[in-house]
């Protein structure tokens, strides 16, 4: 399972016992997200795992201890032992050779907090949340499912912006550097909804 959401009684206490549990699966959030996730007051909240592979899919191999006490003459500590490595046999000079992937994403909704909304409407929102790795705690688009439980906000439901984002999302190339991405995005976005 990659993908889980869960209607809860009470999200803050179901995050809070997921970390006395299984501490580990908050590795990869930040401590400013870490306090929002346990003890914000978000109807939804929501965290990922990621890893990194190669554009092959190919997973990094942890260098084995003997060879990573080779330093080549260089006089240094050597390469170290146990980490991720991706090894890659092409030019690197356009490519980074690596993907970044989601491995799971985890939605909690609180059942209370969001009485009123629609099912489909709450469904629409932690598909959002699940396949973009939307930053929790950050204002949301007034044009987007994401504006769901902003004040003064009618968007009820997943919009044109939202699958123009996702489609574009999905489409970026992924073994390229984070700015580039971000780039490609915008003026892909902007070309959708301005007709450039």
């Amino acid at each position: 399972t990659n993908l889980i959401v869960h209607f809860a009684a009470d999200a803050g206490a179901t995050v809070r016992d997921i970390a006395e549990r299984s501490p580990t699966r908050f590795n990869e959030v930040s401590r400013e997200v870490h306090d929002f996730l346990l003890n914000g007051s978000a109807p939804v909240r929501w965290w990922y795992t990621t890893d990194t592979r190669s554009r092959h899919g190919t997973l990094g191999r942890g260098i084995p201890p003997d060879f990573a006490k080779i330093d080549g003459g260089t006089g240094g500590s050597g390469i170290p032992a146990n980490v991720p490595s991706i090894m890659h046999y092409d030019s690197s000079m356009i490519s980074t050779q690596a993907h970044r992937f989601l491995t799971t994403a985890t939605v909690i909704v609180d059942a209370d907090m969001v009485a009123g909304r629609s099912l489909d409407s709450i469904a629409a929102y932690a598909a959002m949340v699940a396949f973009a790795e939307i930053q929790s705690g950050v204002s949301a688009p007034s044009n987007s499912i994401l504006g769901l439980f902003e004040r003064d906000n009618t968007t009820r439901e997943f919009t044109q912006h939202d699958a123009v984002f996702l489609r574009t999302l999905y489409r970026l190339t992924l073994d390229r550097e984070a700015r580039n991405h971000r780039g490609r995005l915008l003026r892909e976005l902007t070309t959708s909804f301005v007709g450039g």
